[in-house]
């Protein structure tokens, strides 16, 4: 039977979620997920969400965000995004989710390149909390229909449809990750280890860097070393921080490292950088809309300017959940949604019974579309 709905969202990670979330009750929604419904990187989250604690801290919280990302950040989104952060913050206590206290009052963590603690968290697996909540409140709706296993592929769609994509080179790479000769995706140790004493050393047990400085600085330091050394990992040294706040803070963590065979109590744990985030993206403006008209990008899919070069911190989830918003409220402020021309030719599916091909084509489209980005960026340095 011929289904109709109002908005599509693509996507059921904490920025599609808190997207329907914040859209009005009248709106039919659809959102659809390439996984299960809980499988999007954003269950995977660890360290924390950033939160402006008053006002003392806004400029150097801008500061910090600035200097992480090379100051190619977007100056709008960042104040946006700060600005926003105590609302969402409530939001997200309004819908259940919870972040560690003591005594009534929110705890506050700090990791690499953060001048103050504002980071709010729930021991080391905070994006499970967020996501969790949110996907639980989503499923109460009566006006959501939630798809799970519907494959997509946005970058190249939004480039085979002359969509406008920004900074497609820029990958981040986070310093710590457990050292495995295994294939598959890398364990991440959270940052906020680091921010709460951890230390790095190298083969001979020499701390080598300061850990809180950007995690593209600290990346480079890393290889570095081990280039210097010959050695395939570098240890990450949980020693200063008490073993009551090793297993109350990161029992996540603590678990993987000890069933890896590395008990962080007693023992280093081998660590080497991955890469971890795409700060590059679908372009969008500060209210998510996208150069196709009426087609927004929140999360990690879009490229909004906050980050830069290279994201701050625990800025990741903030970010999409203040972008998500903007997205709901301005779809929520349109009052035509015009048919777009060619319609049927967008969404012609003939030929999508071959997904592995398609998926291979589209692969190989933003491939060449880094590349090119790479090359021009490489070109204009050297002309600078």
């Amino acid at each position: 039977m011929e289904q109709k709905y109002d908005v599509i969202i693509v996507g059921t990670g904490a920025a599609g979620l808190f997207c329907a979330l914040s859209l009005p009750r009248n709106k039919k929604i659809l959102c659809i997920s390439k996984d299960a419904l809980d499988g999007s990187d954003s269950f995977l989250a660890q360290g924390g969400i950033c939160m402006l604690r008053d006002e003392s801290d806004y400029d150097s919280y801008f500061e910090d965000t600035m200097r992480a990302g090379h100051y190619e950040n977007r100056k709008e989104s960042v104040e946006i995004m700060i600005r926003s952060s105590q609302q969402i913050i409530r939001d997200l206590v309004g819908y259940g989710v919870e972040f560690e206290q003591t005594n009534g009052e929110f705890l506050f963590t700090r990791e690499g390149a953060h001048s103050n603690n504002r980071i709010l968290f729930h021991a080391d697996v905070t994006g499970r909390e967020i996501t969790s909540k949110l996907l639980a409140r989503v499923q109460e709706l009566d006006n959501v229909t939630l798809m799970a296993h519907t494959t997509m592929v946005e970058l190249a769609l939004a480039l085979y449809h002359d969509v406008r994509l920004e900074n497609c080179d820029y990958v981040q790479i986070h310093p710590t990750t457990l050292f495995t000769r295994q294939n598959g995706r890398s364990f991440l140790i959270s940052e906020s280890v680091r921010g709460e004493g951890a230390v790095l050393r190298d083969k001979d047990g020499n701390r080598f860097t300061d850990e809180l400085q950007p995690r593209d600085v600290v990346s480079a330091a890393i290889y570095a070393k081990m280039k210097e050394q010959g050695t395939e990992h570098v240890w990450l040294d949980f020693s200063p921080i008490p073993k009551e706040e090793i297993l109350n803070h990161f029992p996540n963590i603590y678990k993987h490292c000890v069933e890896a065979g590395y008990d962080p109590l007693t023992d280093w744990v081998p660590v080497v950088p991955a890469q971890h985030y795409f700060m590059g993206g679908i372009y969008v403006d500060k209210d998510s809309r996208t150069t196709m008209k009426h087609l927004y990008a929140v999360g990690e899919t879009s490229c909004n300017g906050v980050h830069g070069r290279n994201r701050l911190a625990s800025n990741s989830l903030l970010e999409s959940l203040v972008f998500a918003k903007r997205a709901a409220n301005d779809i929520a402020a349109q009052n035509n949604f015009e048919k777009a021309e060619h319609f049927e030719d967008l969404v012609n599916i003939d030929g999508y019974e071959d997904l592995p091909s398609i998926m291979e084509y589209y692969h190989a489209m933003v491939v060449s579309e880094i590349k090119k980005e790479a090359r021009l960026r490489a070109q204009k340095e050297a002309t600078a």
